[in-house]
C-alpha cells in the first residue's frame, strides 16, 4: 500500500484569522486562511489574480501577504515526518506539507490507517490530513488529485482505472496523454484495451509505459529519503514469534538489505537502534559502537548483541543513526578474514579457470634468477641481508 498524505492549512494555520491571508511561493498562492478561501482565492491561483479579488472583498478588509520561506516550517515538517517514523521506514517528502509512504512491508497495513493519521495529527498541531491510497505512487497521487473517497485505487484498482481520466495516467508523456484523448481514449479503461501492437505502432517505445499505466502498474517507486543521515528497515512476522532460528533468519535479512544500502552509498554508522515489536509494547534498545558499521557483517554481529528476547515478537526494526561517508581507514567492527589460504586459493582457479594456468601466479610460483638465487643463499649462510 502506497500513501499520500497531504496537511492542508499546513502554512496558514498560525495566520491572523481576523482578515485574509494568503502565503505566496513563487508569485502563486501557496496556501491561504479559511477568510481568504471564502473570499475566492484558490491554492495555485497566481498572486496577480489574487490581489484583485481579495482588494474587492465584500468586508472591505485589508488583505496581507507573506512570503514562504522554508526555514519557517522546518520544524513542523520534521515534527509531522517524525510522527510517521513508526509506521514505515520508506518515506519521500514531496514537499514540507506532502509525503508519500510506502506501508507495504506490513502485512496488514489497512490496520494502521488511523493510528497512522492520528500520529500525523498530534505531530503537526492537530491539522488535519488527508489522504489517498493506491497499490503504487502514482495511483495514489491519481487518487488524490481524483477524489476517490472510496479508495477504490487500492481496493478495486480496475474499477478505478475504469473511470480514471487518461490525463490522469501519470507514467505516460503529457504529450502522449493528450494523444490518446484526441484519439477517443478518455478514460485509462479503455486505453487497457488497446492492444500492445497497435500502441507500438503508435506511440514508439513509450508503448509498453502506456500499456502497463493502463493497468495500474508503472511510474516510480516511493524513496526512503526520510529522515536524513539515518537508515531504517523492518520485518513484520505472521504472528509474534520466539523462536530463534525465526528471529535470526530475520536479522540475517535485515543485515543484509542495510548493508546493502550502506555499501551503494558509502556510508557508514556507529549507532544502531533496535526496536522489537511486543504485542502490547515497543522495546527499544540502542548502543553506539566504537568502530563503524559498513556492511552486513557489522550490522548483524551489532543486531546479535542487543537482540536478547524473553517474550513473543511481533516485528524487528532496525535503524542505523548518524551516518557519514566511509573513510575506510579503519576495520569496521565485524569483517570476515579475506587472507585465508582458502579464500586466496578460491580467487586463484576462478581466475586460472577463465584465463588459463599461466594467467595468475603465486609469487612463490615465480622463478627466481641465477643472481638472485645466489643472493639469497648468501644472505642465509651470513647473515647479511
Amino acid at each position: 500500500m502506497i500513501v499520500l498524505i497531504h496537511l492542508d492549512r499546513f502554512y496558514s494555520c498560525d495566520l491572523p484569522a481576523a482578515r485574509p491571508m494568503v502565503v505566496v511561493r513563487q508569485r502563486k498562492v501557496l496556501d491561504a486562511n479559511d477568510l481568504a478561501i471564502r473570499f475566492g482565492i484558490a491554492i495555485g491561483m497566481e498572486i496577480s489574480q489574487a490581489k484583485p479579488i481579495l482588494a474587492k472583498n465584500p468586508m472591505q478588509l485589508p488583505a496581507g501577504f507573506v512570503d514562504w520561506n522554508e526555514e519557517d516550517f522546518a520544524e513542523r515538517r520534521e515534527a509531522w515526518l517524525m510522527s510517521c517514523t513508526p509506521f514505515t521506514d520508506i518515506i519521500e517528502p514531496d514537499d514540507q506539507h506532502r509525503a508519500y509512504l510506502d506501508l507495504s512491508a506490513h502485512p496488514e497495513p489497512e490496520t494502521i490507517l488511523e493510528p497512522l493519521l492520528q500520529s500525523v495529527s498530534s505531530g503537526v498541531g492537530n491539522i488535519e490530513p488527508r489522504i489517498a491510497i493506491g497499490q503504487c505512487k502514482w495511483t495514489a497521487t491519481a487518487a488524490f488529485d481524483s477524489h476517490d473517497p472510496e479508495q477504490l485505487a487500492y481496493f478495486a484498482p480496475n474499477a478505478f482505472l475504469d473511470e480514471l481520466p487518461t490525463s490522469l495516467m501519470l507514467p505516460v508523456s503529457q504529450e502522449s496523454r493528450s494523444r490518446l484523448e484526441f484519439l477517443g481514449y478518455h478514460r485509462a479503461g479503455e486505453v487497457r484495451d488497446i492492444p500492445v501492437e497497435v500502441l507500438r505502432s503508435q506511440f514508439g517505445k513509450e508503448a509498453l509505459i502506456i500499456h502497463s499505466a493502463s493497468r495500474g502498474r508503472g511510474g516510480d517507486a516511493v524513496l526512503p529519503l526520510f529522515p536524513n543521515a539515518s537508515i531504517s528497515d523492518r520485518i513484520y512476522f505472521e504472528s509474534p514469534v520466539e523462536n530463534c532460528a525465526q528471529i535470526d533468519h530475520a536479522l540475517d535479512s535485515l543485515s543484509k538489505r542495510l548493508g546493502k544500502r550502506l555499501s551503494k552509498s558509502d556510508l557508514h554508522s556507529t549507532h544502531m537502534r533496535l526496536h522489537l515489536g511486543l504485542e502490547d509494547d515497543v522495546d527499544v534498545r540502542e548502543r553506539e559502537f566504537s568502530k563503524p558499521l559498513l556492511g552486513p557483517g557489522g550490522i548483524r554481529f551489532a543486531a546479535n548483541l542487543l537482540s536478547e528476547i524473553d517474550k513473543p515478537v511481533a516485528f524487528i526494526r532496525i535503524e542505523l543513526l548518524n551516518l557519514s561517508k566511509a573513510g575506510r581507514k579503519q576495520n569496521e567492527l565485524y569483517c570476515m578474514r579475506t587472507d585465508s589460504q582458502d579464500v586466496i586459493d578460491q580467487s586463484v582457479r576462478k581466475v586460472q579457470k577463465l584465463f588459463g594456468e599461466v594467467a595468475v601466479r603465486r609469487g612463490n610460483e615465480i622463478p627466481l634468477s641465477r643472481r638472485q638465487r645466489l643472493l639469497r643463499a648468501w644472505s642465509n649462510a651470513t647473515g647479511w641481508a
